[in-house]
């Protein structure tokens, strides 16, 4: 089964439904249905938190609802993605390789080889332009032509 590690954007896309980038949205779906396996980083779940809280606040949602709301959204992720553990080596690879100018894309990155992520999917490909390794760094509409959701 095809691995890929889910930028924190791509969950966004999804959870939002963004206008244009339903891609991600079908992405999430293949992950949910087992069709490829999904990984995040503990830096996206966290992170996720953060977005989904403001997302809601900016949609007026009062502040005890939206903390209902990011859990459910938050505990159903977890039922059909893997979280990757990162050890202290990790983030030290990651914080010290020279080819990555934003050191979160890096520690993406070294969590999508060290699971051996076939892809790492964002919407964010620039920020990958440099990187070395065994993983393919791709947009999810690339991703959804390539692999034919």
């Amino acid at each position: 089964m095809i691995k890929v590690l889910l930028d924190t954007n791509i969950i966004m896309d999804a959870v939002c439904q963004r206008a244009g980038l339903s891609d991600a949205g079908i992405i999430m779906k293949a992950v949910e249905n087992e069709k490829i396996e999904g990984y995040i980083t503990s830096g996206t779940f966290y992170n996720l938190s953060y977005l989904i809280d403001i997302t809601l606040k900016k949609r007026g949602i009062e502040k005890q609802t939206r903390v209902v709301k990011a859990r459910q959204i938050l505990a159903s992720l977890l039922d059909y993605v893997t979280v990757i553990h990162q050890t202290n080596d990790d983030f030290r690879l990651a914080s010290t390789d020279i080819t990555f100018e934003d050191i979160e894309d890096s520690c993406q990155y070294q969590a999508a080889l060290k699971q051996n992520c076939q892809y790492l999917i964002t919407q964010n490909i620039k920020d990958f332009k440099n990187a070395e390794g065994t993983t393919s760094v791709t947009t999810p509409q690339a991703f959804v032509n390539i692999i034919d959701l």
